[in-house]
């Protein structure tokens, strides 16, 4: 166990530092070369705050990281989540929903005479029999004009 000199021990005795050197010569994953940087600069011996502050990460991230080190070794470290969740509206609603809002929502019975995310949610629900929520209707607004 290696004791830096402010803050609490690291264990980072199952870590085999050359294994990380090799991946991080053949890896493309900013994020993965971030973590392995962290790591590699706690095993040197750089401070928790210095790693913080040079990589632009929070503490609580670094643990996290340590955490999937030793618990699931690199592969853990590496695994990339899922970003996002699906869109509910597949390309050719996604078609059709551009060119409905270049149009009034009068066209489509509705009193306003801009699309809201009020009325989009609306709209999708009693057409397309799609559920979402205003603030999801708001952003598709914002990204099809």
């Amino acid at each position: 166990m290696k004791k830096l000199s402010s803050g609490r021990p690291i264990d980072l005795s199952r870590i085999n530092i050359n294994e990380i050197n090799e991946w991080l010569n053949s890896y493309n994953s900013v994020r993965g070369i971030i973590r392995c940087q962290a790591i590699i600069s706690l095993h040197n011996g750089n401070s928790m705050q210095s790693v913080c502050t040079v990589l632009d990460v929070t503490r609580e991230t670094i643990r996290t990281w340590k955490e999937k080190l030793r618990k699931g070794g690199i592969t853990a470290l590496l695994k990339e989540k899922k970003l996002g969740k699906r869109s509910k509206i597949n390309i050719e609603k996604q078609k059709k929903l551009k060119v409905i809002i270049k149009q009034r929502p009068a066209k489509y019975g509705y009193d306003e005479k801009r699309w809201t995310g009020k009325i989009l949610k609306d709209f999708m629900l009693k057409n397309w029999n799609i559920n979402i929520g205003i603030r999801a209707a708001q952003l598709w607004l914002r990204q099809m004009k």
